[in-house]
């Protein structure tokens, strides 16, 4: 598989040269000798052999299996409807996007699990190295500790000690369900994971929901109807329990239900958004209210990141200096009150 970030490269500029009038062969012709990726340009020259031959692009893409379920649809929908230049161009849009979702969900979990590592190593170094000399100086001076100090110092050791080893086994676990994620869900295994995970499930739900939205968008702006873009929608979204949604809905529309009301008695999309494309619907511009749709869906995922990210990190650190600071004065109490007593 290839990255987002190179597919919507390879999109954007075959849109700009099938535009311009260049036979899809000529095309990738062109295309490949911007390709920096070993795997990828050799593809893309089988792709072009095969077209060469008479194969058409689905299947010379579909052939060489580095391209997501996505990119096959979107290719068929430019064949059959003969807008293969503007679905490329529209793939482009989908893949910037997606791409630049991924990299702020990344940075969004990135400076916590850098806060819980360095928790687990300074709450490491504390346990082994730093506790255990004072634990032997104080012994070894026979001095009586203050009531306060001595109970300061019990809970600060009780801290270190289990508080350490609870990371340690929180993280272990995680990891375990991060694995048993990876052999179920393979390469959706981090999303299916972080929808499962409650601190950011909520975030997880909200950007598949943009994800429906914004390929719905493309799908209507491709030429395809509300009936057959909804019907799509399930090789082009991979969260399980969003597929689940969408396979229910789309089982009612092939038993003849309205399209538009099945979606909105879904819980798919807000209330307040399927009102929008019932009105988009009857006035006959489906498409420029499906792109605002996916455009508000898009400033929603943002701000669920972004709060996400301003909500954790505050956690995060008060957690690690209330913990740190708890062991500190269990260590600091203690021989304050050694030194007053001395003096």
């Amino acid at each position: 598989m290839i990255t987002y970030h190179e597919t919507s490269l390879f999109c954007e500029q075959l849109s700009m040269i099938l535009d311009s009038g260049l036979t899809l062969q000529e095309g990738l012709e062109a295309v490949v000798e911007e390709i920096d990726n070993h795997e990828f340009k050799q593809a893309v020259l089988k792709m072009k052999e095969e077209i060469s031959v008479g194969e058409s692009f689905y299947h010379a893409a579909n052939s060489v299996g580095i391209f997501d379920s996505y990119f096959l649809e979107m290719i068929q929908v430019g064949e059959k409807t003969g807008y293969l230049d503007q679905v490329m161009n529209q793939c482009a849009i989908y893949y910037n996007r997606i791409d630049s979702m991924q990299n702020k969900v990344k940075d969004a979990l990135f400076y916590p699990t850098i806060l819980l590592v360095m928790m687990i190593l300074l709450m490491g170094i504390l346990v082994i190295k730093i506790l255990p000399i004072f634990r032997e100086v104080l012994n070894s001076m026979g001095v009586d500790l203050s009531a306060t100090s001595l109970v300061l110092m019990q809970v600060g050791q009780f801290l270190a000690q289990y508080g350490f080893i609870a990371l340690l086994i929180v993280v272990v676990i995680i990891f375990i369900v991060y694995l048993y994620y990876k052999v179920k869900f393979k390469n959706n295994a981090i999303t299916e994971f972080l929808t499962a995970f409650p601190l950011t499930k909520k975030l997880m739900i909200n950007i598949e929901t943009s994800k429906v939205a914004f390929a719905l968008s493309l799908l209507i702006n491709s030429g395809m109807n509300l009936k057959e873009s909804f019907a799509s929608l399930h090789n082009l979204i991979h969260q399980s329990d969003m597929i689940k949604k969408i396979n229910e809905c789309s089982k009612l529309i092939e038993e003849g239900q309205d399209t538009m009301d099945v979606i909105v008695n879904s819980t798919i999309l807000k209330p307040v958004y399927t009102k929008m494309l019932r009105l988009g619907l009857k006035s006959g511009k489906l498409d420029e209210t499906m792109s605002k749709v996916a455009r508000e869906y898009e400033i929603e995922s943002s701000n669920s990141i972004n709060k996400f990210l301003n909500a954790i990190e505050p956690i995060m650190m008060m957690s690690c200096v209330f913990i740190v600071g708890i062991i500190l004065l269990s260590v600091m109490l203690p021989l304050m009150s050694i030194m007053s007593s001395l003096g």
